[in-house]
């Protein structure tokens, strides 16, 4: 290596030559707060003329470029100021004493004697991917659509425009590189692979994504033809499909795809932490110099990349034209752990395993399987571990069955599953879900989507698809209000306390309704005849709901039971002619610490999974001791933010966790001079569990803490 002092300026105006930042680098990533950073340095530099240290550049110096190894973010943020400064003094000239336009253009933004090239081909510096189409267009000022806009890149270039525009003269803030300081470290071929010190560089404050290090590994290619292949054949395609605009903000699903593609392939669990190692490894058994290999490893990665973009953006492509309403209905349901056992029976379809009927009925038992679920009130945790390996169960139940359809044997699964994990409610558990469960609690969009497919059992789900699109506005109501006045405690009879009390928030008493919840409280006759209201509803709820005169515990009851009939007519128990196998998994549930689990007090743990990683414990305090040591050791910051701290993670006036051991009902030490509250029963345990688990970001879906019960 070799490392010199320069300036910026000194870095970028040279004419031998352009910068090049290679494929294997992440694209650009600085916000708001690293623009905003740089411009406040700037603004010191032009005032107080004083230098300031900009870090490092690691490069490798070409014949005809320099291929920046690390300091891509800071050299890229330079330009883009200049190129703002050559826009500004293009539209006002009078902005710069000593400088013009052109005189910018020449010293800094393209290779003035390089004349045996396109002028495109002369821009200074050439980039990633999409971010170099967007630079382009920057540099030469053509109009970007709103997808461009959305670019980092140019996000930072409209940020350095708007405040050079505020200026009366911009050279201060152009000869201000003059004095921004660096050290470039020049690297020789006795050096490390650039693309692995890339990946261990981490100067700029911006941690590589697991996208980022996906990216990297992949085209970290020793064979330039093989990774030219790589690279234009299927990389381009892979990126420029997960790069996505989203709120006006770039995100890119690289990570997400192949979590997903890696759950496909290996039918287990793979974590967002072991996204990259796995990756990494499967790439490793491949030779760089095998082109062939490496085509099929990657042609087999693009099988799965349009299913992949049909479940998870709705985006279709003719081959699975078929299953679009389906697809729409479980994206509305937003339960993303089916997602690999769907793209699994895609890919099948897509090779002609699997029948078209077949896959119709598999998609329409998964959506069984999860409404009936969210009725009887069962929520995902647990089912992010199945669904992976479902897939690999099901053709192995048909392997032992070769005469029976995939749809069959997963019927017979559903059938066969015990345990809250995986169980699925029967006729007789939705009877009872419907009158007794608290269905107001689910996610609104849970409610609406059982509501509305009550209402349209149509094959295209017009209704859906309107309250999807936002096209109709209808919001979840109670028919027999929260609050209740007299009229309400007339109609519902002398037991009036009873009955609200028992069925206020079930499935029962609840509907879609256009009309204004400002006459939620009023009375079941105003209901029905209100603007919008029961009469006048074209919805086959609100018109059975209208055939009542009176509402009240009989007309409860009997919506009930109606409501049972549409639903197990919708969403039928599964059937299968597979014998079904009296499995019993009694001693191998799967609980999981979050979302309402309710203890059983004659239950008690007998081991804990945090995180992967099995433990006997023997009582609830033993569960929440580990979570508490869990969470210390991976999030040591987050952690301390909570000791002492009776609003973030406290009961009343005190908090669980102090430093104080004297504190009242601190019983226990935690670890050397921290101390917690132990004394607390299983149910204020599982509550504790879950508000420090989501406090670090855990949800349902990623959950962190699971246990077993002797």
């Amino acid at each position: 290596m070799q490392p010199n002092k320069r300036t910026l300026y000194e870095f970028i105006f040279r004419t031998d030559g352009y910068f090049q930042i290679p494929d294997f680098q992440r694209p650009y990533s600085w916000g708001n707060y690293q623009i905003d950073t740089f411009m406040s340095d700037l603004e010191k530099v032009a005032v107080r003329k004083n230098t300031h240290y900009f870090g490092t550049i690691v490069f490798i110096r070409e014949s005809d470029h320099s291929v920046i190894i690390d300091g891509q973010q800071r050299l890229t943020t330079s330009l883009l100021l200049i190129n703002a400064a050559y826009h500004v003094l293009q539209d006002a000239p009078q902005k710069s004493t000593n400088y013009t336009a052109e005189r910018i253009k020449d010293q800094y933004l393209v290779n003035t004697y390089n004349s045996n090239v396109q002028n495109r081909e002369k821009i200074t510096l050439r980039t990633v991917t999409t971010d170099n189409a967007v630079l382009e267009k920057i540099f030469s000022g053509e109009e970007l659509d709103s997808n461009e806009k959305a670019n980092k890149l140019y996000k930072a270039y409209a940020r350095f425009k708007m405040f050079l525009d505020t200026k009366n003269n911009i050279d201060d803030y152009v000869d201000a590189l003059k004095k921004f300081e660096i050290v470039e470290i020049i690297l020789d071929n006795n050096d490390d692979n650039p693309q692995l010190i890339f990946e261990n560089i981490n100067s700029t404050g911006e941690p590589l994504s697991a996208g980022d290090k996906i990216r990297n590994w992949a085209l970290m290619l020793n064979n330039e033809t093989a990774r030219s292949i790589v690279y234009q054949c299927y990389w381009e395609k892979i990126e420029n499909k997960l790069t996505r605009v989203e709120n006006g903000k770039q995100v890119d699903y690289i990570s997400d795809f192949f979590r997903t593609y890696l759950m496909c392939q290996h039918d287990e669990f793979v974590s967002d932490a072991d996204t990259y190692p796995s990756f990494k490894e499967m790439l490793k058994a491949i030779n760089d110099d095998d082109i062939e290999c490496i085509k099929v490893f990657y042609d087999n990665v693009m099988k799965y990349l349009s299913p992949y973009l049909c479940i998870k953006f709705m985006e279709i492509n003719p081959e699975l034209e078929a299953f679009k309403e389906q697809v729409f209905s479980l994206k509305f349901l937003q339960t993303e752990i089916i997602n690999t056992f769907i793209i699994n029976i895609f890919v099948d379809f897509i090779e002609n395993k699997l029948t078209q009927d077949e896959v119709a009925s598999s998609l329409h038992l998964v959506e069984t399987f999860l409404v009936r679920r969210i009725i009887g009130g069962y929520k995902t945790e647990g089912l992010n571990m199945r669904f992976p390996e479902l897939h690999k169960t099901i053709r192995e139940k048909q392997k032992n069955n070769p005469k029976k359809t995939y749809n069959d044997c997963l019927s017979a699964w559903m059938m066969e599953t015990r345990g809250r994990t995986v169980i699925l409610p029967t006729d007789a558990d939705i009877t009872n879900s419907i009158k007794v469960l608290n269905f107001y609690g689910n996610k609104t969009y849970q409610q609406q989507f059982i509501l509305a497919k009550i209402c349209d059992q149509s094959r295209e789900s017009v209704l859906l698809h309107n309250i999807y699109g936002k096209q109709v506005k209808l919001t979840v109501e109670h028919i027999m209000p929260q609050a209740i006045n007299q009229k309400w405690q007339k109609d519902l009879g002398n037991n009036w306390e009873f009955v609200h009390n028992k069925w206020l928030h079930t499935l029962a008493n609840l509907t879609l309704t256009a009309y204004n919840s400002k006459y939620s409280n009023r009375s079941f006759a105003e209901k029905k005849t209100v603007e919008d209201g029961f009469d006048s509803s074209p919805l086959l709820l609100n018109r059975y709901i209208a055939s009542f005169d009176l509402w009240n515990e009989a007309a409860l009851e009997r919506r009930a039971d109606w409501l049972v009939e549409q639903i197990i007519q919708i969403w039928k128990y599964p059937q299968t002619t597979l014998p079904i196998l009296a499995e019993n998994f009694e001693n191998g549930d799967v609980y999981s610490s979050s979302y309402g689990y309710e203890v059983e007090a004659f239950r008690r743990p007998s081991s804990a999974l945090i995180d992967n990683n099995m433990s006997d414990i023997s009582t609830w305090v033993d569960l929440y001791i580990r979570v508490l040591q869990f969470i210390q050791e991976k999030f040591p910051d987050n952690f301390i933010t909570l000791i002492d701290n009776k609003e973030l993670f406290g009961i009343a006036d005190r908090p669980l966790i102090t430093r104080n051991k004297d504190l009242p009902h601190t019983s226990g030490e935690l670890m050397p001079g921290i101390f917690f509250e132990r004394n607390l029963g299983p149910q204020s345990i599982m509550r504790n569990i879950t508000r420090i688990c989501e406090y670090v970001g855990y949800n349902e879906d990623n959950w962190p803490v699971y246990f077993t019960l002797r």
